[in-house]
């Protein structure tokens, strides 16, 4: 089936609706007010509020579809009256309440005399084939009743407890063996839906109930609403509770007069009056007859102006002080006291309101509506007798009326003051005093020569050093005392200068000593030195050229007066031939030939002699001659200086050894090595040199401070060979080499020593 939308049907719509289905509409019993239609359970068919009108927004739905109907009007006022349900799912309807003689059933609103399928109760279904009659199932109506078959306006619902016996045809009916399609009893005295005649719906519009009455339509209206076009169809159209034009019935106008009228629940009555009027009688019908702007009912009914001692008015509702009477204000702008103020003696409204009596000095008074002295303040008096500038003279400090008018002060050497009502010194004449504090005799000291109050009282000129005066008005220095000076001309410091030890006014002012090199001092009124600055001496002793000698370079005078750097490096024997002095202490500049500076110490002087040895060779021989057996070479003492000096050559020519004389003498050559540092220097020793110090080395004598060669006793003969060709016994072949009996020495310093000026000497025997 189709679904099709209406929208707010009326009564007649519904039934036309209703009839133009035909053959396929279910007869509803008579004062139904919904017509149904229905296939087999498949599709639902719902026709909401056919008789709504305009009443219910939500009326008149034709929707297809499962439903489950909760009233669905939408609108609150026509819901209990027009109900108008279609069913067609077996749904509960709980809509709102149902119109008479219409009962609420499971089902909907349904007539229970008429309603096969609720007959006599609800959920009371008749057989198959019988009406329902005055409630009771049966195959014909009753006397009275008529037997329609026109749709009418009740519900029908076909739920799951009444089977459908055979399948839905195109118009949605039953099916057959139902009920009479579309047949039921009804009776047209009294039904609404079939007034007078099958078929017949009686209409109605909002706020009404259809009514039939001895085959009649009409209509009866909710409270507060009336008929008063006379037509049904727009039901009650007229609210009358609250309707100023039909105020408790059709054309009841509520009258306005000053006022804006209204009806509540059907009676006139005024809402509100206008602004300045009232309803003082209470006669709602002449409306807010009193204008409230006057004196007598002065923004409210029986509201009275009365103004004391003066005339009220009544403007804008509010009692005012219109005018006051001669001699009185209204100076609190208080209408309620009237004008309160009596202005003839009011001293803050003496004349008027706001005009305050202020006199200087005084206690004011109003008399006659002006102000007037009452009494003046301690301390003060009305002179000039003006009350307008009131106790105009101090008379506690007034010197021209001091104490009283007329009284003036006078004092010697002074300007007169007034203080608590008596004559006071204001102030002295220049040089002029009063150190007494007494008034009477004014200022009896002159000032300008006291030395005891001078300038002012009690200022004691006392100098420092000096004697003190006093001129106009100020300490000056009558003379100083022995050695001292008024150098800056201040009699405040007296006299300040101590001319005896001040070396900025040795003697007497403005004499400053200059000291060259030093500070300068005084002593006895003559210039000294203090004392010098670092690096100078005032040796001489003689201030006019300060400290003469820079002690930083003088060798005469280094560092001190008298120190001579030539005596003081080394004295007699110091082997310095010339001394300096640098940054005030003395030290060696140039050393004696053959003599050096080693330690750099200026006391010790040119402490160490330069080596007798130079490193060369052939060297020195250490022994003129040949050294026979049994002898001793002069011992040779020596330094390896300066640094430069690395080594030193010595040659000793021993004897004996190629003596071929008869006897066995004693062969032992000896070279010992010493030093003053001990450990400092080690030597070499090698043999068999010639004249050009070709030597081989013995391998035995390889840094060390003690080389000897032994042999004592016979030997036996030996053969002439080439290193003894006289084949002597006693030959030594070890030390002496080819039989020259050469011997070299190299001395050196030690590895690992530093160097220093000790000494080493040489001894050597055979």
């Amino acid at each position: 089936m189709t679904a099709v939308k209406v929208r707010r049907l009326g009564a007649w719509a519904a039934a036309a609706f209703a009839i133009s289905l035909g053959a396929a509409a279910l007869g509803c019993a008579a004062g139904n007010s919904v017509q149904q239609f229905t296939g087999d359970g498949g599709g639902d068919a719902t026709l909401d509020g056919a008789l709504g009108g305009e009443a219910g927004e939500g009326d008149g739905r034709f929707d297809v579809g499962s439903h489950h109907d909760t009233g669905g009007h939408g609108d609150a006022t026509a819901d209990a009256e027009h109900d108008g349900h279609v069913h067609a799912d077996g749904d509960t309807d709980s809509g709102p309440a149902c119109i008479a003689p219409q009962v609420k059933c499971p089902s909907g609103c349904a007539s229970t005399s008429e309603d096969p399928h609720n007959c006599g109760t609800c959920g009371h279904v008749c057989a198959a084939g019988l009406l329902c009659s005055s409630g009771v199932c049966s195959n014909m109506c009753a006397a009275g009743q008529v037997r329609c078959t026109t749709a009418d306006g009740g519900v029908v619902t076909i739920d799951a407890a009444v089977p459908d016996a055979a399948a839905p045809d195109a118009q949605g009916d039953a099916g057959a063996g139902m009920n009479p399609a579309g047949q039921y009893c009804a009776d047209p005295t009294d039904d609404r839906l079939n007034c007078g005649a099958c078929g017949n719906i009686c209409p109605y519009g909002p706020h009404s109930t259809p009514v039939c009455s001895l085959s009649a339509c009409s209509i009866t209206c909710a409270t507060g609403y009336a008929d008063c076009d006379g037509k049904a169809s727009n039901g009650c159209e007229v609210e009358t509770d609250n309707n100023p034009d039909s105020c408790g019935a059709c054309g009841v106008i509520c009258p306005a007069v000053n006022d804006t009228a209204n009806c509540t629940a059907g009676v006139c009555g005024i809402a509100m009056c206008n602004a300045g009027f009232a309803n003082c009688d209470g006669n709602v019908r002449n409306g807010c007859e009193t204008n409230t702007n006057t004196t007598q009912n002065c923004g409210g009914c029986g509201n009275m102006c009365n103004i004391a001692n003066g005339t009220a008015g009544c403007p804008a509702g509010s009692c005012t002080v219109l005018d006051c009477n001669t001699g009185w204000g209204n100076c609190d702008n208080n209408p309620a006291n009237g004008c309160e103020t009596n202005t003839t003696s009011s001293i803050p409204n003496c004349g008027g309101c706001g005009s305050v009596c202020a006199t200087a000095n005084a206690t004011p008074s109003c008399t006659g509506s002006k102000c007037v002295i009452g009494s003046c303040n301690p301390g003060y008096a009305d002179c000039d007798g003006n009350p307008a500038n009131g106790c105009e003279i101090d008379t506690q400090n007034n010197p021209s009326d001091c104490g009283a008018c007329g009284f003036a002060c006078s004092l010697p050497n002074a300007v007169p003051g007034c203080a608590i009502g008596k004559c006071t010194v204001a102030s002295c004449l220049p040089g002029f005093g009063n150190c007494d504090g007494d008034p009477v005799d004014g200022c009896e000291v002159a000032t300008g020569t006291n030395v005891n109050d001078c300038g002012s009282c009690g200022n004691v000129c006392t100098e420092a050093n000096g004697t003190a005066g006093c001129t106009a008005g100020s300490c000056t220095i009558t003379s100083c005392n022995a050695g001292y000076a008024d150098c800056d001309h201040s009699p405040a410091d007296g006299c300040e200068i101590n001319t005896q030890n001040n070396p900025s006014d040795c003697g007497s002012c403005g004499k400053v000593c200059a000291i060259a090199n030093g500070t300068a001092g005084c002593s006895s009124s003559a210039c000294t030195v203090a004392s010098c600055n670092p690096g100078f001496a005032d040796c001489d002793g003689n201030p006019a050229n300060g400290c003469e000698v820079n002690t930083t370079n003088d060798t005469n005078n280094c560092g001190a007066c008298g120190k001579i750097c030539e005596a003081t490096c080394g004295g007699a024997a110091d082997e310095v031939a010339a001394a300096q002095c640098v940054a005030s202490t003395c030290s060696v500049l140039v050393c004696e030939s053959g003599y050096i500076d080693f330690d750099g110490k200026c006391a010790d002087g040119c402490e160490c002699k330069e080596s007798n040895t130079q490193d060369v060779c052939p060297g020195t021989s250490l022994f003129s001659g040949t050294l026979v057996p049994g002898n001793n070479a002069a011992p040779f003492t020596s330094t390896m200086m300066p640094v430069s000096v690395t080594q030193a050559y010595f040659t000793v020519t021993f004897g004996g050894n190629l003596d071929a004389t008869a006897g066995l003498p004693e062969y032992h050559p000896l070279i010992i090595l010493t030093s003053s540092n001990p450990g400092e220097f080690v030597m070499d020793v090698t043999a068999g040199c010639g004249a050009a110090l070709s030597c081989a080395d013995d391998a035995t004598s390889d840094g060390v401070t003690t080389w000897e060669e032994s042999y004592i006793g016979p030997v036996p003969a030996a053969a002439p060979n080439s290193l003894n060709p006289a084949g002597v016994s006693n030959f030594e072949p070890i030390a002496l080499v080819a039989g020259n009996g050469v011997v070299a020495v190299r001395v050196y310093r030690k590895v690992g020593f530093t160097p220093t000026c000790g000494t080493y000497t040489i001894n050597v025997s055979n």
